[in-house]
């Protein structure tokens, strides 16, 4: 596993948003889907991950908390965009 990645997983879990409402990785504007321990964007920022990628990746993680099946569609509608302009994109 990456080593950026290690250091996420091991971090305590989020407190209630009002904790640490400096620190914007124990905020959530508009919901509580991202209070895990790891969010999206580290993941994201770990891995490089670009416009796309990291889209597929936020919609995946986030679809049981939020959008459902809705989330799955946006994560595929990002995959089909990066499958259709690979060639362009890489």
């Amino acid at each position: 596993m990456d080593s950026d990645l290690n250091r996420f997983f091991d971090r305590p879990a989020f407190g209630h948003p009002q904790e640490d409402a400096f620190d914007a990785g124990h905020r959530q504007v508009g919901g509580d889907h991202y209070f895990n321990p790891i969010q999206p964007w580290d993941i994201i920022r770990a891995w490089d991950l670009n416009y796309w990628e990291g889209n597929i990746v936020k919609y995946a993680l986030r679809h049981k908390g939020k959008g459902k099946v809705e989330d799955l569609e946006k994560a595929k509608h990002y995959l089909e965009y990066l499958i259709e302009n690979y060639d362009e994109l890489y």
